[in-house]
């Protein structure tokens, strides 16, 4: 068929094919580069301060298992689990201590460490969303601590320069695409896969994971907390194959029908250390269990309730960046909470729930919080804008702007940039300790949560990743 459209497709196309960068054996630029670096890094490679960055992600991370150990999601594929077949060293999910496939264990660990959206940040998605993979493959395979922190770190460079450059949020695809490119270079670096084969693992990942984005549109569900870890079950089970000899199409993203074609258009990523920087510095930790573009959001309430009583309140205008009013603040669903999914993605909740309570947590997204007649009352008072001041300096800068007026007509402003756990106001050792031990103590223990915290804040010098998982695992269980 020879239409005008039709011929813009091929045009494009081959515009594609005349930027694409395959070597002697067909493997794409891109390719190539996350398999030399996933095959190649070692501990000595990282610098002690990204290290310990590396560890304190890993200890976010665990903290966040905890607070979602119990979630729906999870408990799903526990009854679905499949027992391993004999001779298969299989996966196991932490804190349930569960043996089983390395896949569904996977997934069971990915959504336990999602579930509450309490994990980390990289502007627009969740690198986290990887290390359950990791930890599930590391508690039954011989991995000392420093492997698992070195294939945390392939990980995370992998997801990181995929997110950022490749932009297929903004082009209406989940950040499962990156996940499972991550998990795949990770297990790759985790078992000290041949360079060919991570090659192969991750050009599998990157055809057969390219998820929607309606995920994360409308009246958000369960699916939401999961579908990240459906990314990393799926990744785990392609490298899985790749060790025993799958091979993949070697140029998916840059060669005919690849993602340069067919979603992305051309893109090129920072070089990977030693060459570039460690992204993994970049990544944002969350001070309270919610989404990470309203984290400045309760910061900014508690500031006004301690300038006004919710009483006084006439209105209030909260000025943003494009992401986050499109994430938290575009749709009518976002001011009549349904599901706690999307009550901890709403602005306009969040903001009156701190107004009401001069705090939040976990049990602010339960339905008898959420379905408050008063919070429902207040939202309506609330509404949420982009500013194009504010957007212009994102994603560096994370900020708000909050005009609120009272009903005698005081105008009350709070600009805020940069909440606590951003790169450039960092959450300290302490209060990520602190937040392991709240989410980890209902279920282990006091003395169990210190033991664990001795090991994962010093991972590197662990001799066997598994001896740090069985004290993760809550008594009862496995």
């Amino acid at each position: 068929m020879n239409t005008p459209a039709a011929r813009r497709t091929a045009d494009a196309a081959e515009a594609v094919a005349d930027a694409a960068r395959l070597d002697d054996e067909g493997v794409d630029a891109t390719t190539r580069a996350i398999a030399q670096f996933a095959s190649q890094l070692r501990l000595d490679d990282i610098p002690a301060d990204m290290r310990r960055r590396a560890n304190q992600i890993m200890v976010d991370s665990l903290a966040c298992a905890f607070g979602g150990a119990t979630c729906a999601a999870a408990e799903m594929a526990r009854q679905l689990a499949p027992t391993p077949r004999e001779g298969d060293a299989g996966g196991r999910s932490i804190i349930l201590g569960l043996h089983t496939t390395a896949d569904t264990a996977a997934f069971i660990n990915a959504a336990m460490i999602r579930y509450l959206d309490y994990n980390d940040s990289f502007p627009t998605a969740h690198p986290s969303d990887c290390i359950g993979a990791l930890l599930s493959v590391a508690a039954t395979h011989d991995v000392s601590g420093a492997d698992l922190l070195v294939a945390v770190v392939v990980a995370y460079e992998v997801f990181n320069r995929l997110t950022e450059s490749a932009r297929m949020r903004y082009l209406g695809w989940d950040q499962g695409a990156a996940v499972a490119v991550g998990v795949a270079a990770g297990l790759g670096s985790l078992l000290r896969m041949e360079e060919q084969q991570i090659v192969h693992a991750v050009s599998l990942a990157a055809v057969a994971c390219v998820p929607l984005r309606a995920t994360r549109a409308g009246r958000l569900s369960l699916w939401k907390g999961a579908a990240t870890a459906h990314a990393a079950r799926e990744a785990t089970y392609l490298t899985q194959l790749a060790s025993l000899g799958m091979t993949g199409p070697t140029a998916s993203f840059e060669g005919r029908h690849g993602h340069w074609e067919l979603i992305t258009g051309p893109f090129e990523f920072q070089a990977f250390p030693p060459h570039g920087e460690f992204l993994i510095d970049k990544v944002r930790l969350k001070y309270w269990p919610l989404e990470y573009n309203i984290q400045i959001a309760v910061w900014a309430a508690l500031e006004l309730r301690s300038k006004v009583s919710v009483e006084e309140l006439e209105s209030i205008e909260i000025g943003t960046y494009w992401h986050a009013w499109h994430e938290t603040g575009s749709e009518p669903a976002k001011w009549a909470p349904q599901t706690r999914e999307t009550a901890d993605h709403s602005m306009p909740y969040v903001f009156a729930r701190v107004l009401l309570d001069g705090d939040i947590g976990v049990e602010s997204f339960e339905p008898q919080a959420y379905r408050d007649p008063r919070v429902l009352e207040l939202m309506q008072r609330i509404s949420v804008h982009e500013d194009s001041a504010i957007e212009a300096k994102y994603p560096a800068t994370v900020a708000i702007a909050v005009n609120a007026t009272t009903a005698s007509g005081r105008l009350i402003s709070i600009p805020l940039e940069n909440p606590r756990g951003h790169e450039s106001n960092r959450m300290t050792e302490d209060e990520t300790s602190e937040k392991f031990r709240r989410q980890a103590e209902p279920l282990i223990g006091a003395a169990a949560a210190e033991r664990a915290l001795e090991f994962w804040w010093s991972l590197e010098y662990g001799a066997s990743a598994s001896e740090g998982l069985r004290l993760l695992e809550a008594p009862g269980n496995g």
